[in-house]
């Protein structure tokens, strides 16, 4: 096949330059968002490790819970059938009681951890976004 040179006056190439320049920032463009999605997707990555793990935890505690408030009825049921009628009193169920106390205090920093670890990930998704903008 021969060569064969264009002789136009230029006006395909102006207008192939043109395309190639939209193109091009088309691209760049794509480029910026993809960019930023995986910033976004990185942050979601660690939020959910670390949920997985807060959650996991939050789980274990409330089990223990669960695990102490049969023991403690456990006891009162046996106390009652005592003639001590101090229930309340007693030193077991006083232990027992505050086992209970502090696991549930336990359980409700978990879910504040939980909830400040959300809103620190959303606050950071926040601004990838802007900055992106």
């Amino acid at each position: 096949m021969k060569n064969v040179k264009y002789q136009g006056n230029g006006e395909l190439m102006k207008s192939m330059s043109g395309l190639m320049g939209s193109l091009k920032q088309w691209i760049q463009k794509a480029g910026r968002y993809t960019l930023e999605e995986s910033k976004v997707l990185s942050i979601r990555a660690k939020e959910a490790g670390h949920l997985t793990a807060l959650n996991a935890k939050k789980h274990r505690l409330n089990r223990e819970y669960q695990d102490l408030c049969a023991q403690l009825g456990q006891q009162v049921i046996g106390l009652s059938k005592s003639p001590s009628t101090d229930i309340i009193g007693n030193p077991r169920i006083q232990e027992l009681m505050g086992k209970a106390d502090h696991l549930s205090a336990q359980v409700k920093g978990v879910d504040q951890e939980i909830d400040h670890y959300k809103q620190d990930c959303n606050q950071e998704v926040d601004k990838v976004q802007k900055k992106a903008a």
